[in-house]
């Protein structure tokens, strides 16, 4: 039993040999016709590959013939050549992949063609007995990947009836994975929103009566921890322009760069603004010694008290004058109001 192994190994790598000799010839007479700058060379290179699939077709070597027909269709992009793979998928029982072929050729093919007809009608048996997905993702750049092969969201994945796992990713940004079950023949919806990473910010202000303005935002103090001048903010990804300030004391400002789910912490003592000097007024006239006996000339209590003596003294003489004179002799005095 061990020698009809070995025997069987033997004949099917001789026979993968000459496949890769025979696919290797076709590449060798391809750089043989670019050389000799000769017109046709892609396409005479894909029909030897195609001769190749049909002759390992026809000796029942599907996954040679498959080979061979894609090495055709990298020299000579064909709807018809890409048909035929979707078919020879289809005998592999690939199912999903040819759903993949017949949805590029109707996409290359004209419409209204034989290719394009067939593929339509291909597709459509496929819808039938194969699972469908669409997903719709927020950001819109999300990368989307389901089972470790990344997926574009704006076409609806047909898959064979099983679970997957899908996996939606995006810069800063939080991952989510979720399984998703393909149907027969269901369309199955999916709507992921990842949630947007967010930084915090821990923000210590003395005095603890500072006003905190974060990007032109004043922060509410009742975001405070419980100790005054204390706070916990948090903020999306990227740079913010931290403003502390206080009536009495220097305003302060720093840029902090607040990074995806990290904790950034600052702290910020404001410095007191210095007293202002008093200055001395200076009279507007320049100032000329003068004698200190002099200032009572100046002083209206003093002319006042001079007013009360002359009043007094006149009114002294004259009851003086009227006791020695007789009534009818004596000139009438006048006491001034």
């Amino acid at each position: 039993m061990v020698n009809r192994f070995v025997s069987a190994s033997f004949v099917f790598a001789v026979f993968m040999s000459s496949v890769a000799v025979r696919a290797q010839a076709c590449e060798q007479d391809l750089q043989s016709c670019r050389q000799q700058g000769q017109e046709g060379c892609e396409r005479e290179c894909a029909q030897c590959h195609y001769r190749e699939a049909t002759r390992l077709g026809r000796k029942g070597d599907t996954d040679g013939a498959l080979r061979a027909l894609q090495a055709a269709y990298a020299h000579q992009a064909r709807p018809a050549l890409m048909y035929n793979i979707a078919t020879t998928q289809l005998e592999l029982n690939r199912r999903t992949d040819a759903y993949r072929s017949l949805e590029l050729v109707v996409a290359t093919a004209n419409r209204g063609s034989r290719e394009a007809s067939r593929a339509e009608r291909g597709l459509a048996e496929l819808r039938r007995e194969l699972g469908q997905l669409h997903v719709s993702v927020r950001p819109a750049n999300a990368e989307v990947v389901l089972n470790a092969r990344e997926i574009d969201v704006a076409r609806v994945q047909v898959e064979e009836p099983s679970a997957y796992e899908l996996a939606v990713s995006a810069p800063g940004h939080r991952p989510e994975r979720r399984t998703v079950e393909f149907v027969d023949g269901a369309l199955v919806e999916e709507i992921v929103v990842l949630e947007r990473l967010r930084g915090e910010l821990h923000v210590l202000a003395e005095p603890t009566s500072a006003r905190v303005v974060l990007n032109g935002r004043e922060v509410d103090p009742s975001n405070d921890l419980g100790a005054p001048g204390e706070y916990v903010l948090e903020e999306e990804p990227g740079e913010y322009e931290l403003t502390v300030s206080a009536e009495g004391y220097r305003t302060a400002t720093h840029m902090i760069e607040v990074v995806d789910g990290d904790r950034v912490e600052r702290r910020v003592v404001l410095d007191r603004e210095p007293l202002a000097p008093r200055l001395l007024e200076v009279p507007s006239e320049p100032f000329t010694p003068e004698n200190p006996g002099r200032r009572w000339l100046r002083s209206s209590v003093f002319w006042a008290v001079v007013g009360v003596v002359v009043v007094g003294a006149a009114v002294g003489f004259g009851v003086g004058y009227g006791t020695q004179c007789r009534a009818d002799d004596c000139d009438p005095v006048v006491v001034p109001q």
